[in-house]
């Protein structure tokens, strides 16, 4: 992430501390689309594995790619039917399934949270 890209960030966050309920809610949504924007996740900011580095952003050397379509297509049609519409869940499952069909791969994180809910699903 470059630094410009790092401020315009923190300020986004900032905006999250709004007492206004519809400032603070436009102002997450706006920073989750500039994540997905440049291909990252709150897992990858919060735990640190964004670094700004010569203006480019970095992935850690370990970061993992899910691609395996018949695998993936699966976990989101049980998801799909079987998670509750209004749920916040159903929310992070459309997410993480408008960031595939959009990138042909989940990250290691999105697919083992996919596998859980799954597991769940099935139990």
């Amino acid at each position: 992430m470059t630094a410009n890209e790092f401020e315009k960030f923190i300020k986004l966050m900032m905006m999250t501390t709004s007492d206004q309920e519809h400032e603070a809610l436009v102002a997450l949504r706006k920073a989750n689309a500039y994540l997905a924007g440049m291909n990252r996740n709150w897992e990858e900011v919060l735990r640190g594995k964004v670094t700004i580095v010569g203006g480019t952003t970095q992935r850690p050397d370990n970061f993992v790619k899910h691609d395996n379509a018949q695998d993936i297509d699966a976990m989101f049609d049980i998801l799909l039917q079987t998670v509750p519409l209004h749920s916040s869940f159903r929310e992070f499952v459309d997410n993480v399934h408008e960031y595939w069909e959009k990138r042909g791969y989940v990250t290691d994180a999105q697919y083992k949270a996919l596998k859980r809910a799954v597991e769940r699903a099935r139990a």
